[in-house]
């Protein structure tokens, strides 16, 4: 997948769970998804990263697991922004099903 195609997949999982939002958030490779400017409360980031999980697996045909205990403690956080997020997501689509 392109960073194209990556960034998205991660709109479309974002327009999902804001669906019925008063004030969703505009969708930039800035967004904030976790920190204390975060534009998702926990509960959200959890729904944003199962649809996007459930959108990778769509579209790669594998699963790409994006929470594992190493994803949280990796530096930089890759749930930090849109474009951190997408960055982590090639990075797990270049490694390949075998390696996951």
């Amino acid at each position: 997948m392109t960073e194209r195609e990556i960034m998205q997949l991660l709109r479309e999982a974002l327009a999902e769970i804001q669906k019925g939002w008063r004030e969703p958030s505009e969708f930039s490779p800035s967004l904030a998804l976790t920190g204390p400017k975060a534009a998702l409360d926990s509960l959200d980031v959890m729904l944003f990263l199962d649809k996007a999980e459930e959108l990778l697996r769509q579209e790669a045909g594998w699963d790409v697991p994006l929470v594992g205990d190493e994803a949280f403690t990796l530096e930089p956080n890759p749930f930090a922004t849109i474009q951190s997020m997408s960055d982590y997501i090639a990075g797990l689509l270049a490694l390949g099903p075998e390696q996951l």
